[in-house]
């Protein structure tokens, strides 16, 4: 069993949370230009890293690519980001309580699940305005929408919540509250096949 502990205890924060598959179409080189940013303006109040998703392959080819090699060097030579790979899904909840928010900066999307997981286990969470994000977050209540592929703005809106803990947890509690009151398994699937029917013939 992997000790949840030790991984979250790089510099004693809680992560910051990346978790779906690694390609350019999920936005994996915006998380990591945004996370660069928050580091290099403040050390103090960097977090870890968690990586959730891919096989060595993957990972690999994301450390390697021009994109993304020379941020994933920094990052580790901090000792702040930790790749998890493919993990059973029945681990996935445990991983998100030890988190602290969670980014989905998928670039397309017509739904969305990690974003209702991570919601779920009340995360804050900072979004592409893709998928159930849409329509299920209301704008610093629940989470936040940040409609562009600027860097900066969503190194703001993580710093934000790095600094104010009491903003983190109210949103968190928000956005568990929403899934909650509102998504049921039976929604979630009826709501998945909504979105996928659009694209039959």
């Amino acid at each position: 069993m992997i000790d949840l502990h030790t991984h979250s205890q790089i510099n004693n924060k809680p992560p910051i949370i990346y978790f779906g598959r690694l390609t350019a179409s999920k936005g994996i080189d915006l998380f990591l230009r945004s996370i660069k940013l928050v580091v290099e303006k403040d050390l103090e109040i960097a977090p870890n890293i968690w990586i959730v998703g891919g096989n060595n392959h993957e990972i690999a080819k994301i450390k390697e690519s021009v994109e993304c090699a020379s941020i994933v060097n920094e990052l580790e030579s901090k000792n702040l980001i930790f790749w998890w790979g493919h993990i059973p899904h029945e681990m996935l909840p445990y991983i998100l309580a030890k988190c602290s928010i969670f980014c989905f900066t998928s670039q397309y999307e017509p739904g969305g699940r990690t974003l209702l997981e991570a919601m779920a286990s009340g995360l804050p969470v900072i979004a592409k305005p893709h998928g159930f994000s849409r329509d299920i977050i209301r704008n610093g209540h629940n989470g936040y929408i940040v409609e562009s592929n600027n860097e900066r703005d969503w190194a703001n809106k993580i710093e934000l919540l790095l600094r104010n803990p009491e903003i983190r947890q109210k949103i968190g509690k928000e956005a568990k509250k929403t899934i909650v009151d509102n998504y049921s398994m039976q929604d979630f699937f009826q709501k998945h096949w909504q979105c996928y029917s659009l694209f039959l013939p």
